[in-house]
């Protein structure tokens, strides 16, 4: 008689499983249950609530599309009157950030953008609700005079504003060495008239 040959560890030598274990783990002739879970997020919506909010979002879209024709329409005209479109938004937007820290350290990021290039344009920019310009220039230079740093002087040289920074400074220097700044005037003027 002939040897019977061994199974083991082939495919043969495996336990058969029935279909439905073989997917789900479930034994053969046994009907698979799934859980769909919580249904309540298929309910259907009441049908007056789905009309309502159906006209309501439809009634919005129509106020967007006629917002953004006039808007087109607005544009274009401003367009035609000569309007720089870019600085309008730029405008607009500062406007509705309303924080003018944000807005002055722009300004005066470009203003030093060209100053380190090779551009003849310079900025100047100041918040007028903090008091005169010039009144601030001068407080600016005598602070840091004051403080002993070195002339940071941002204002074109030939303008009244790079005078009054440096007036601000020479005062605050001033401070330091115990002179008024009557006499550190009085000093420049006998120094310029030599």
């Amino acid at each position: 008689m002939a040897k019977k040959k061994s199974t083991a560890g082939t495919r043969a030598g495996r336990g058969r499983r029935g279909k439905g274990e073989s997917n789900t783990g479930a034994k053969e002739s046994q009907v698979e249950v799934r859980s769909i879970g919580d249904n309540s997020a298929l309910a259907l919506p009441e049908p007056d609530d789905w009309n309502h909010h159906k006209k309501a979002i439809a009634g919005w879209r129509e106020k967007v599309t006629t917002a953004q024709s006039h808007l087109r329409n607005a544009i274009k005209v401003a367009k035609k009157a000569g309007v720089n479109m870019e600085s309008l938004n730029m405008v607009v937007g500062i406007e509705r950030t309303n924080d003018p820290a944000k807005a002055m350290d722009f300004f005066r990021q470009v203003d030093l953008g060209l100053s380190l290039g090779d551009s003849s344009i310079r900025l100047t920019a100041h918040d007028t609700l903090a008091g005169d310009q010039m009144d601030l220039v001068y407080k600016r230079g005598f602070a840091d005079g004051e403080a002993g740093r070195t002339a940071d002087n941002r204002y074109p040289e030939t303008s009244e504003l790079h005078s009054e920074y440096n007036r601000g400074w020479r005062h605050g220097t001033g401070k330091n060495m115990g002179l008024t700044p009557e006499q550190v005037d009085s000093a420049d003027e006998q120094r310029d008239a030599a």
